[in-house]
């Protein structure tokens, strides 16, 4: 059978970058819009060449009562009609009890729309661990890709953030996304596929709707047809000169940043002879990944840090996202607080396990299967296999590691640390819950794949890290 134009240029793009392999279980994201359908079409035509084993994944945010059962019902019909396995998850964003649960993780005062985000990436990483998936397949389109180039340019991102959606990251492969919006509607038409429109999608209170009903038109309008296309390549551009200089700071961070004990330690003499651009990339990746420094810094700071560094006298200080610098005659020096250890070991019953010196607490309990499976990262649902386990929860070690919920991949508790921007005021404490030599549970931040609810329990345990009484 022949492909069709799409299907071809999806599968070259495919191979030329390597995104998914032969024999692999993907599981697509599929909303009911026109985008995921005809991925869901697209993938279908593909299936038998790469010997993939395909599954429809839906999310119900329960926003849009009507609509969303529309979507739902399509979504089921349409995997059942190619005998493809089906999987759905309703999370009702509409209940302010939900919504504060997933708001409570957040470090800022996220919109309804980051909201349902999060709730999307969480359902994907149960999905993927429970169902052994090997990547996650969305829709984003080089449309998308756009939309999201031009925002991040007018609210003044820098080349990171100008480099747009990445085609992979992690688990999420977005095989759309050289593709434009155009190309994937006259898909749809051509092959007479049925999909839903999102009417929230036309509502210009939002600035991601006001790019693409006005500012995009206008811009046409003046003369740029293909501006879409040139955003999108430019977004690709910045990708690639981000990882370049991502390559080159790695080799002078080398040269220039060194950690001993509890010093963090710039050597000025290599620091000043390097570009600017290069110079910032240094700090950045010094605050980030040694400080452990989950909130921004600005273009504001990065210059006033490097004016500290190469212009003020020996002996004077300067704080900076919680964290003080000093000038020696030959090195920036940041020292690191030594932290309290914890150590305690206990069985896995019911009760309240203190930790001492501080207002935290673990709160173990035994309930039943609730509805749906998502928790926020102070929370850890275990099968009830792990009762009167003999737990320990001790401050974590160097030489730690875990098999990650979701990823399927085995990782050092320093990477994890890094890679979610833990701060380095909490990494020195931070907590880990094992059981054995196995780490299950680093609250706060991720779980292990270890002892995950079986949804033929009427039973399982529930474990909340607490601060304070009630918090």
């Amino acid at each position: 059978m022949k492909w069709s134009p799409l299907a071809e240029k999806v599968h070259q793009f495919l191979i030329r970058k390597t995104l998914l392999k032969h024999n692999d279980k993907i599981l697509l994201a599929v909303s009911g819009g026109v985008d995921s359908i005809v991925m869901l079409s697209v993938f279908v035509e593909l299936q038998k060449r790469w010997n993939w084993e395909l599954i429809v994944g839906h999310i119900d945010h329960g926003l849009r009562p009507g609509d969303d059962a529309n979507e739902s019902q399509l979504c089921r019909e349409l995997a059942k009609k190619n005998n493809l396995h089906y999987v759905e998850e309703k999370v009702d964003l509409n209940k302010n009890e939900v919504i504060d649960g997933y708001a409570a993780d957040s470090t800022q005062n996220p919109s309804i729309e980051s909201l349902a985000r999060d709730v999307r990436y969480r359902v994907f990483s149960k999905w993927m661990n429970d169902l052994q998936c090997n990547a996650i397949c969305t829709a984003h389109h080089a449309n998308d890709q756009a939309e999201t180039v031009l925002y991040r340019m007018l609210t003044g991102a820098g080349i990171k953030g100008l480099s747009g959606i990445p085609e992979s990251r992690d688990f999420i492969k977005r095989p759309f996304l050289p593709f434009l919006r155009k190309e994937i509607e006259n898909y749809a038409r051509e092959q007479e596929l049925k999909y839903y429109e999102d009417h929230s999608n036309t509502d210009e209170k939002f600035a991601r709707n006001k790019i693409r009903h006005s500012i995009i038109p206008a811009l046409k309008k003046m003369g740029f047809p293909l501006c879409e296309k040139a955003l999108a390549d430019s977004g690709l551009a910045m990708t690639e000169a981000v990882q370049a200089i991502d390559h080159y700071a790695k080799i002078e961070i080398e040269q220039v940043l060194s950690v001993s004990g509890n010093e963090i330690k710039i050597s000025i003499k290599d620091y000043q002879g390097l570009p600017l651009l290069i110079q910032k990339q240094i700090l950045k990746n010094m605050f980030k990944n040694n400080l452990f420094v989950s909130r921004h810094i600005s273009e504001k700071q990065l210059i006033q840090l490097n004016t500290f560094i190469l212009s003020s006298d020996m002996g004077n200080t300067i704080e900076l996202l919680g964290h003080k610098l000093i000038k020696a005659r030959e090195h920036i020096i940041c020292k690191l607080d030594e932290f309290m250890k914890v150590n305690l070991m206990f069985l896995c019953k019911e009760g309240i396990i203190q930790i001492p010196e501080s207002e935290k607490e673990l709160e173990i309990k035994i309930v039943d299967m609730p509805k749906s499976l998502i928790t926020n990262n102070s929370v850890a649902l275990f099968s009830k296999e792990i009762l009167d386990g003999k737990l320990h929860l001790r401050t974590w070690r160097s030489g730690d590691t875990m098999k990650i919920y979701g990823s399927g991949h085995t990782k050092k508790l320093s990477d994890i640390l890094k890679d979610e921007k833990v701060n380095i005021a909490d990494k020195g404490q931070q907590l880990v819950l094992t059981l054995g030599e196995e780490v299950l549970w680093i609250p706060k931040v991720k779980r292990s794949d270890r002892y995950i609810v079986n949804f033929n329990e009427d039973k399982i345990v529930m474990i909340t890290y607490k601060h304070g009484a009630g918090k």
